[in-house]
């Protein structure tokens, strides 16, 4: 089974920053991310006992539904909710974690069309990114990075910059209070950004983007410790 490693720029790293120009994975997205950025992302689907994931029925559309949580204790909600509506299929299931990278591309793989797979952001991240992003859209998996002006908030470790992109908010906020304190200059110019999960693996997936060997994955540290203790 996978062990998930927390990402170490998060404990390690000094956040700088570096100028960059500026610059919807179900199913339709044929470039191929790189394995390792979505290996240490845990998603969390609804198994039977044989690992085999729980399909929900869509009525109205004669078609069936995978879905993937990013949050636990969003998984363990649906479970709950399947237990409740069908106890004999309920009895029988449970919350397993695979890597995003497994999630991913049994979703772009697969041919059967009536089989669909829904990536469901955690309720909490939904919330953070609507409280920023106010009246606009708010993506399906919001995740979370940071800028000072015009400038991409990085790590450096070791003469390597990586840009991190946080599923939780209260992780990325932890990393600015740490930032803040080696460079108390930033306190007044730091600003806490949404984009959407498939928008990085798009950047992920094209090795003409200069970013894409920087872009970092940074799951919550519920998920992260909810995983691992499932081994």
């Amino acid at each position: 089974m996978t062990k998930y490693k927390l990402w170490a720029g998060i404990v390690a790293g000094l956040a700088t920053i570096i100028i960059y120009g500026s610059g919807t994975a179900r199913g339709q997205n044929e470039k191929v991310p790189r394995k390792e950025a979505l290996e240490n992302v845990p998603v969390f689907m609804i198994t039977n006992q044989q690992g085999n994931p729980v399909l929900v029925q869509l009525k109205e559309e004669g078609k069936q539904v995978v879905f993937f949580f990013f949050s636990p204790q969003d998984s363990e909600s649906a479970l709950a909710e399947i237990r409740k509506r069908n106890p004999t299929v309920g009895q029988n299931s449970k919350v397993s974690a695979v890597p995003l990278s497994s999630a991913y591309q049994l979703a772009h793989t697969n041919p059967d069309k009536k089989l669909l797979f829904q990536f469901e952001g955690s309720r909490t991240s939904i919330e953070s990114a609507r409280g920023i992003l106010k009246d606009k859209d708010i993506p399906p998996v919001p995740l979370f990075f940071a800028t000072v002006g015009e400038n991409i908030l990085t790590l450096e470790k070791d003469g390597q910059h990586s840009i991190p992109f946080f599923f939780e908010v209260k992780d990325l906020e932890k990393l600015i209070e740490e930032t803040q304190k080696k460079q108390p200059n930033l306190l007044n110019q730091v600003r806490i950004q949404v984009t959407s999960l498939f928008t990085v693996i798009d950047k992920m997936s094209n090795p003409a983007d200069p970013t894409m060997p920087q872009l970092q994955l940074v799951p919550s540290r519920s998920a992260f410790d909810y995983a691992n203790k499932m081994r």
